[in-house]
């Protein structure tokens, strides 16, 4: 049985506003509107089920929502109105490399919305929450289609108060030391090291800065997480300890063609951004 375009609208708008309240005042209509809405929906196709009382997408339904989103994109196109993109990308490229040079991104009659996820964004792509985004590596599912445009540096860091403390001189002498791990990396990627010591685990770079801030140990972390302080003097690249190899690139959903030109813009601005500091 097809669905209306109400219908789609309101799965599109089901995963976003959970709650009846929330999705009526976005929708504007009565909640006892969207309350029937949602039950003629669920007799339709399975794309909808209640659990705890609550009306949840299925797999189905997510899938749903995805084309109701396409298909409402592609139509603002065609209309030649203002639409809005979900950009995802870490918390840590979205404040120090995208918002400090978000005045030359995308262009054109486009709202923008940036959205933080510290263990990558590949969950949001596939589950509708952003459009495309910024990311390190390769996706895993097919599903997701991606470019890797620049070098992404990892380096070895430390506080000078740190190294200084343990008397620090070279890589290997790190290896009794305390290592503060960022998840989303091998912990053994730093070059003749062998870690004996984890002292904690965090995918935030955020977090994992101020634990170097705070003189506990050592880390391998991107070079951008930690440009600032290294040019400060807060925190000490260790000579030897870069790591090549890595990528930064844009990532979108695999089909999603109306996003190609704003894809392509993407990828000329990520171009001209600085993710390397030694040479």
């Amino acid at each position: 049985m097809l669905f209306t375009f109400d219908e789609s609208e309101l799965l599109s708008e089901l995963e976003k506003n959970p709650t009846l309240m929330d999705l009526a005042e976005k929708l504007k209509k009565d909640p006892s509107v969207i309350s029937r809405q949602l039950k003629r929906v669920s007799e339709k196709a399975p794309v909808i089920e209640k659990i705890n009382g609550r009306w949840m997408l299925t797999e189905l339904g997510k899938n749903m929502a995805l084309w109701a989103k396409k298909i409402a994109i592609e139509q603002d196109e065609i209309l030649g109105r203002d639409y809005s993109l979900t950009i995802a990308t870490t918390r840590e490229f979205a404040s120090r490399i995208l918002a400090q040079n978000f005045e030359t991104f995308l262009g054109g009659p486009v709202k923008y919305k940036i959205i933080t996820c510290e263990d990558g964004i590949e969950a949001s792509l596939l589950n509708g929450t952003a459009d495309f985004g910024f990311d390190c590596g390769r996706p895993q599912d097919p599903g997701v289609s991606f470019k890797q445009i620049i070098e992404e540096e990892i380096v070895t860091v430390a506080s000078s108060k740190f190294l200084k403390k343990h008397k620090i001189t070279s890589l290997t002498d790190l290896s009794e030391e305390s290592f503060i791990h960022y998840t989303r990396l091998r912990p053994l990627h730093a070059k003749n090291i062998n870690v004996k010591k984890s002292l904690v685990s965090s995918n935030d770079l955020a977090v994992l800065r101020t634990l170097l801030m705070q003189d506990l140990g050592w880390a391998t972390l991107p070079y951008y997480a930690i440009q600032e302080e290294v040019k400060n003097k807060t925190l000490q690249i260790i000579s030897g300890g870069e790591i090549k190899g890595f990528k930064f690139g844009v990532w979108w959903l695999r089909g999603r063609d109306s996003l190609l030109p704003a894809i392509k813009m993407a990828e000329e601005w990520l171009k001209n951004q600085e993710l390397t500091g030694t040479k």
